[in-house]
This record gives structure tokens, C-alpha cells and sequence, in this order.
């Protein structure tokens, strides 16, 4: 089975709508460092349910 790569440019996002990280993972109940392996892209798999 052959997976594309998906790129997304979050701090970037981030920085363009004045927002911060913190709220982010409040939001989406995520840990702050999970999160930044999404912002550092350095995540291995993402697997969506």
C-alpha cells in the first residue's frame, strides 16, 4: 500500500490569524507536545477515525 505525504504550514497559519498553540490544544484536546510534532512536521502517521 503506497501513502502520500500531506505538508501543512501550521505555525505559519497560526501566526497569520493571531493564534496561539495553547488555544489550539485546549480546543482540539490535544497535548502541546503532540502538537508540536504536527507544527515541526516530524509526525510519523496520522490516522484519522
Amino acid at each position: 500500500m503506497e501513502y502520500d505525504n500531506l505538508h501543512i504550514h501550521i505555525n505559519e497559519i497560526l501566526q497569520e490569524k493571531g493564534i496561539c498553540k495553547n488555544k489550539i490544544c485546549k480546543d482540539l484536546d490535544i497535548s502541546r507536545t503532540n502538537f508540536n510534532k504536527y507544527c515541526r512536521d516530524v509526525l510519523v502517521a496520522l490516522i484519522l477515525d
